[in-house]
């Protein structure tokens, strides 16, 4: 009986840890994360467009620093004019956590699928940070709506 508690423990405890691996967050582009300066060099390499330009990516990297976790993706739309008003850009940053990058993002080897249904969907390959030696290899999800502007990771 003892070890079935200490077993159920061990799993509720390694559970949030599998899941919570591959989080990401999505915060609007209003830091040093998004600026034009940013961008991956070379631009040609780091950035894309989709639906004949109505979504843009890129890869951006904050100088290196922190060392661990430096490179970012930079998402752009335009939410659609409405009855609330006019038409505006939208652009996100998704990060690891809050404003920690990734180690690296693999840009080539971005996958893509679109639907009206579901709108522009992106599965993108990274790095993080272990120890200075290892790093683990994940990939988090992109949806873009350019029915709504809406962005959203996971």
């Amino acid at each position: 009986m003892q070890l079935t508690a200490r077993l159920i423990a061990a799993l509720s405890l390694a559970i949030p840890l599998a899941t919570s691996a591959h989080a990401v967050t999505v915060s609007e582009c209003d830091d040093y994360r998004s600026g034009i300066q940013a961008l991956a060099e070379p631009w040609e390499a780091n950035s894309r467009t989709y639906l004949r330009g109505a979504v843009r990516i890129a890869r951006v990297d904050t100088g290196g620093e922190p060392a661990c976790c430096s490179a970012h993706l930079v998402v752009l739309t335009t939410k659609p004019e409405d009855e609330a008003g006019p038409a505006e850009a939208v652009c996100r940053v998704i990060s690891q956590k809050d404003q920690l990058g990734f180690m690296s993002i693999d840009f080539a080897s971005i996958r893509y699928s679109y639907t009206p249904a579901n709108g522009l969907n992106l599965l993108v390959p990274f790095r993080t940070y272990v120890d200075g030696i290892k790093s683990t290899p994940g990939a988090f999800r992109v949806r873009v709506d350019p029915r709504t502007g809406v962005i959203t990771a996971r």
